[in-house]
Order: C-alpha cells, then sequence, then structure tokens
C-alpha cells in the first residue's frame, strides 16, 4: 500500500510527497505545559503586586504636616488615642488687626473666642481597610460632618466631607513636597 501523497504544483512539474505523520500530541503536550507555565507566572506576579501595593499603603504615614487647597491653612495630622487627630498648625489668613481668626461660627458660644491655630478638626477617625472614616468640623461654618481621608500617595490625601447625601472632596499635599509660593503669588489669589 502506498502511502498517502500531497500533490503540489508547480506551472511546469507536478511533484508528489509522502505525507509524513506528525506527533501532534508531543507538540500539544509541551504548548500546553508553557501555557501552564506562564499562567503560574502570570499569577504570582499578580499576587506579588498586590502584597507589595498592600505593603506600600500600609507602611505610608499619614502622620504630619498637609496643605489645604488654596494655601489656607496647614494641618498637622497625628495618630491619637481616638485614631487620627488632626489640627491646625499654621494660617494663611488674619485679620486687619493683625489678630488670629478665632472660631466665630462654632455653634458653642463659649468656644466662640478660642483661636483657629491648634484648632481640632477630626473626631473619633478610625481606620477601615485603607480609608479613615469619622467626622470633620468646619469652621467656616461650624458644622461636623461625615468624613474620610485616603491616602492617594505619600504627597497626597483626598478627604471628603458628606452632609446628608451631599458630598465634596478636596486634596491635601504634604507640605515637604510642595513648593510654596511666593507672597506675591498669594496675593494675587485673594
Amino acid at each position: 500500500m502506498q502511502p498517502e501523497c500531497q500533490l503540489y504544483r508547480h506551472p511546469q512539474v507536478v511533484v508528489r510527497r509522502p505525507l509524513i505523520a506528525h506527533d501532534h500530541s508531543s507538540r500539544h503536550r509541551q504548548a500546553t505545559a508553557l501555557h501552564n507555565r506562564f499562567l503560574q507566572g502570570c499569577c504570582a506576579l499578580v499576587l506579588l503586586l498586590a502584597a507589595l501595593t498592600d505593603a506600600r499603603s500600609e507602611s505610608l504615614p499619614v502622620e504630619g504636616l498637609w496643605i489645604t487647597p488654596n494655601y489656607n491653612s496647614i494641618v498637622k495630622l497625628t495618630q491619637c488615642e481616638e485614631g487620627l487627630c488632626a489640627e491646625i498648625a499654621w494660617l494663611w489668613n488674619i485679620d486687619v488687626l493683625g489678630r488670629k481668626l478665632l472660631d466665630e461660627k462654632n455653634p458653642d458660644e463659649q468656644q466662640r473666642r478660642k483661636s483657629l491655630l491648634g484648632l481640632s478638626l477630626f473626631s473619633n477617625f478610625r481606620k477601615d481597610g485603607d480609608v479613615w472614616k469619622g467626622r470633620i468640623y468646619n469652621p467656616e461654618d461650624g458644622r461636623q460632618y461625615r468624613a474620610s481621608v485616603r491616602q492617594l500617595n505619600a504627597n497626597q490625601l483626598r478627604l471628603k466631607g458628606c452632609w446628608g447625601p451631599f458630598c465634596q472632596s478636596q486634596r491635601w499635599l504634604r507640605l515637604r513636597s510642595v513648593q510654596l509660593p511666593t507672597e506675591a503669588e498669594l496675593q494675587q489669589r485673594r
């Protein structure tokens, strides 16, 4: 019995070649093994990156000095008994007589005579995964809001404050990461 042939036609020549039986099963096994090793490598890489990301976010210290939008103030964040505490460490604005600004909008009348400098802003901030959640006091209107703080990277925080269904976010920058504006630039922003 003659082996099966494959015809190759050329305009001038017809060539008959026997078909060679290939061992597709060994190639298939090799390809499958290579594919499985590739998938295992990808899974290992994803797990490693996830572990590094978790370790990095856990290792980023939220404590330190943070600048609020428009350079209005610098807030000092520290770990405390309540979890995360924040106090105003520096204020840009002073009144026309050069006096420190007071907490005039505070609903507690006795607190209205206190300086904003050193004022505690956070209460009951507890860590929930990679987010701190608690309440924030806004001296601009004298109200407390439900709030969360998420550290975006080593030099940025996103603070989100909510009153009912309405929320507003701000980005705070770490003091050491910012080139502070000149006096003239700050005057132009007013």
